[in-house]
C-alpha cells in the first residue's frame, strides 16, 4: 500500500503513479524502457499486462530483454541465492543472474528454435529487417501469452532493440553470417522508427528502468521534438559518475531530451520492489 504521508522514495512512487495518472487522463503516449534484467526478474509478465492491455504505445529493450522473453517461453527460471558457489552452478549447467537460475537446456531449445524460425521470421511481408520487428516476429511466432513480444504483435505495439545482437542473439548470428553473409539488420533505420514515433505524438513521456543502452536510446530519441514531456526513472544508478545509467533528469533536459518544463521523476529503488506499485496504481493493471 502506497502512503503519501510517508517520506523518501515513497514519495517519489506517488509522484510517479500521479504522473501516469495524469498522462493517461490527457491521452499522453507512454514508452517503456528496461534493461534485459527486468524480464529476468519476474517482472516480464506485468510488462506483458501492459502490452496485453494496450497501455503503452512502444517497449525500447536490449538483446537480452527480447531473447529472454523467448527463452522464457520454454521454460521457468530457477530460484536461487546471490551467493551460490559459481562451480556448484557450473557443474548443474545454470547460469546465475543475479539470483535467478537459467538451465543449459533453456539456451539449447532458443537456439534450435533460431535455426529452425529465423529465416521464416524476417521473410514475413511485416518484417522490415529492423531489430524490433525481428524481434516482434520471432515471438509471434513462439504463440505464448505470457510473452511480451507476443502481445506487442498483436495490438501493434512498437518494439526497439538497438543491441539486438548482444548476448545469445549475437552468438547465432555469428554463425548466421557465416551461411548468409550478404544479410544485414537495419540498425540505422530502427533509431529513424523510433525517432519518427516519438515525434508524432503532441505528448508523450517515458518510464524508464534501469539504465544502459535501452535509456539512452530511448531519451536520445527525442530530442528531434524538443524532448519528452516527462520522464519516470526507477534506477538504483546514481549521477555523479558521469555514466548514462546515473543520469537524472536534469542532465535529460541540459541535453534536451526532457522539456524544461517537463517533469521528470527519479525513484531510487530495486525496479522489481516498486514497479508493481506503479502498474497497479498508476496504469490499473493487475490484482
Amino acid at each position: 500500500m502506497i502512503q503519501k504521508n510517508y517520506g523518501f522514495q515513497s514519495q517519489e512512487v506517488v509522484k510517479a503513479i500521479d504522473l501516469i495518472k495524469m498522462a493517461r487522463d490527457k491521452d499522453h503516449a507512454i514508452f517503456l524502457s528496461f534493461t534485459g534484467n527486468m524480464i529476468s526478474s519476474g517482472l516480464r509478465s506485468l510488462i506483458c499486462d501492459l502490452c496485453k492491455e494496450r497501455k503503452i504505445e512502444a517497449v525500447i529493450t536490449n538483446g537480452a530483454g527480447v531473447e529472454e522473453d523467448i527463452i522464457k517461453t520454454f521454460g521457468d527460471y530457477i530460484p536461487i541465492n546471490f551467493d551460490d558457489m559459481p562451480e556448484e552452478l557450473l557443474e548443474k549447467k545454470i547460469y546465475r543472474i543475479g539470483n535467478v537460475g537459467v538451465g543449459h537446456e533453456l539456451y539449447d531449445k532458443f537456439e534450435l528454435f533460431l535455426c529452425d524460425y529465423y529465416k521464416k521470421a524476417i521473410e514475413l511481408p511485416d518484417c522490415d529487417q529492423t531489430p524490433g520487428s525481428i524481434s516482434r516476429e520471432l515471438g509471434n511466432i513462439r504463440n505464448d501469452p505470457k510473452s511480451f513480444l507476443y502481445w506487442a504483435k498483436r495490438n501493434n505495439i512498437e518494439v526497439f532493440c538497438p543491441t539486438f545482437h548482444d548476448g545469445a542473439f549475437g552468438d547465432f548470428f555469428v554463425d548466421y553470417r557465416e551461411q548468409f553473409p550478404d544479410y544485414r539488420v537495419d540498425f540505422l533505420y530502427e533509431n529513424v522508427k523510433l525517432t519518427r514515433l516519438v515525434r508524432s505524438f503532441p505528448k508523450c513521456g517515458a518510464v524508464i528502468l534501469g539504465g544502459g543502452t535501452p535509456k539512452h536510446f530511448t531519451l536520445n530519441n527525442s530530442i528531434l521534438r524538443g524532448g519528452y514531456d516527462w520522464t519516470i526513472r526507477v534506477s538504483t544508478s546514481i549521477p555523479f559518475d558521469g555514466s548514462d545509467s546515473g543520469g537524472d533528469s536534469n542532465e535529460a533536459r541540459s541535453w534536451g531530451k526532457l522539456r524544461l518544463d517537463g517533469a521528470g521523476v527519479e525513484i531510487f529503488a530495486d525496479a522489481t520492489l516498486v514497479f508493481p506499485m506503479i502498474v497497479k496504481h498508476g496504469f490499473e493493471v493487475g490484482d
